[in-house]
């Protein structure tokens, strides 16, 4: 696509909505003075975060309520709408993938109670922005996840609710980097494969209520800069909590 140049005009570029009145932005057409003008006019700031019938893997989309998604390892299914405990998702990855990146509202992934004893994934939660959080809500420590979960460069704040976690690899049970992290009642287990329970990098975590078992090396590593908070704490490895630059 070119636009303008010696030898095309003055072409423009008009991207509609859902209607052929309604003008998410434009570009190379003319302002409010009646004037031609080079560049963007008439930009629909609500458009350019929703980005309402635009999809690209390059526009962020934002989240327009707070709501909840229901996750059923058992009942559920990935095509599904996760609504309603009538018609909830599979899978705590599909769940968070369906969530807009920007969030300005408090999102929730709540586990079936009974249901996610036997969840094996590894999950990864990954680019979050915004003034809202996303909350992993496993309602109770029976729920296990067979794996591990990585939080990655997430500038919202990522909440945790009860649950267990038991890595199967050498990667840390919960690995997090560059991110803003709150861990209420979580069960680690390192299995015996791996040297740490909690690996926080370059993050903030408040980690509380929380237990660590069976790491190599440290219950919870604090490294790159991190700041963490271990507050009522509890778990057995060589070492508590770890700090390192």
């Amino acid at each position: 696509l070119i636009l303008g140049g010696p030898h095309n005009g003055k072409e423009k570029l008009i991207v509609l909505g859902d209607t052929d009145d309604h003008v998410c932005v434009e570009l190379n057409t003319i302002d409010e003075t009646g004037e031609y003008a080079s560049g963007f006019q008439k930009v629909n700031t609500k458009t350019l975060y929703a980005s309402e019938g635009i999809t690209a893997p390059n526009i962020i989309n934002a989240t327009e309520s707070s709501y909840n998604i229901n996750v059923d390892p058992i009942g559920g299914d990935d095509e599904n709408s996760g609504d309603g405990w009538g018609t909830p998702l599979r899978t705590i990855q599909e769940a968070v993938n369906r969530i807009p990146k920007y969030l300005m509202h408090d999102i929730e992934i709540g586990i079936h109670y009974s249901n996610g004893k036997n969840i094996y994934e590894e999950i990864l939660i990954s680019g979050f922005t915004g003034s809202g959080s996303l909350l992993l809500n496993f309602q109770n420590n029976s729920n296990t996840v067979y794996g591990h979960i990585t939080c990655r460069s997430n500038s919202a704040t990522i909440k945790i609710n009860r649950g267990r976690i038991v890595t199967l690899t050498d990667d840390a049970p919960l690995y997090t980097v560059n991110s803003d992290m709150t861990i209420n009642n979580l069960i680690v287990d390192a299995n015996k494969k791996t040297a740490y329970g909690f690996y926080i990098s370059n993050s903030r975590a408040d980690i509380r209520d929380s237990e660590s078992y069976n790491a190599n090396d440290s219950a919870i590593i604090s490294a790159y800069g991190s700041m963490v908070d271990a507050v009522n704490c509890k778990g057995s490895s060589k070492y508590g909590l770890k700090a390192y630059r």
